[in-house]
């Protein structure tokens, strides 16, 4: 069965990689019936790394002058504003701490253990409350501690039935392996996921060309969607063994002889790892 993308779907694709590659990366838009085009090109070369600056808290000044800010919270909320805003706040605050400023990532450390225990306090006393989003995630923040009294219960995640909802292999019986490569294969099944229905194919299948949606995922349409997976990592690394992080995953002598033979064995193993997440 052949497929191509519909000239009457568009998709943005800017999303996947900033987190997973966040110094490398296209923004790019994906025209289903043109290749991948590069809109604003701003790759950066993979010797750009993240400073290793120590975490530090604020000094006495700095200090005084966030407890004065007023961050109490309005009567009446709107979460989407509220939610537009914190969510802004912590990608800037993150950006800078990757830059290498250690108080940044203190802070933002902080934030994140607060926010953690307050989430899984909510989902510990009321399950079902959390129930809709946990069942589409494939993992959750659990706090760990050297000290086992000090750890959430992993009882939780089958209180808020992880994963449930999704059609990822998630149990001990799953084949994909926990290396770089897989953690790539998810964000973009992440990202296909986010856009499925607007998603539409050409499908010939030897008897005539009908257009059909994205289906779901399964092991019977997971190579269907690596075919969409595929233009989105061409077009966000055009050329994927010139970044240190992927060209790390082939290791055989014998296919790091040419560029070429190294971008093909990356997209190799990105793809099998992407066809081992269906279940």
């Amino acid at each position: 069965m052949k497929t191509k993308p519909s000239k009457h779907a568009e998709i943005f694709s800017q999303a996947w990689w900033r987190f997973c590659l966040a110094e490398h990366y296209r923004p790019i838009t994906f025209t289903p019936d043109e290749s991948c085009r590069v809109v604003n090109d701003t790759y950066r070369k993979p010797e750009v790394k993240i400073a290793a600056q120590a975490a530090a808290p604020f000094d006495d000044d700095e200090s005084a002058r966030f407890f004065s800010i007023d961050t109490s919270p309005p009567h009446k909320v709107d979460v989407v504003s509220a939610a537009a805003d914190a969510e802004k706040a912590l990608i800037a605050l993150l950006e800078v701490a990757r830059s290498g400023n250690g108080k940044a990532l203190w802070q933002l450390a902080r934030i994140m253990c607060g926010l953690v225990s307050a989430v899984n306090e909510i989902a510990d006393v009321n399950p079902d409350a959390v129930k809709p989003f946990a069942k589409t995630q494939a993992s959750w923040p659990l706090k760990r501690s050297t000290a086992p009294h000090l750890c959430d219960d992993d009882a939780l995640l089958t209180k808020i039935e992880l994963g449930n909802a999704t059609s990822l292999q998630l149990d001990r019986y799953s084949k994909w392996k926990p290396d770089y490569a897989a953690g790539v294969a998810f964000q973009l099944f992440r990202h296909i996921e986010r856009f499925r229905k607007d998603i539409v194919l050409d499908v010939d299948d030897g008897k005539k060309i009908t257009r059909q949606s994205l289906p779901p995922f399964n092991k019977d349409s997971a190579k269907l969607w690596w075919t969409v997976a595929e233009r989105f990592l061409r077009g966000g690394y055009p050329k994927p063994e010139e970044v240190a992080e992927l060209d790390a995953m082939v290791t055989a002598k014998t296919k790091r002889k040419y560029p070429s033979t190294r971008r093909q064995a990356i997209l190799e193993k990105i793809e099998a790892r992407f066809l081992n997440l269906a279940r």
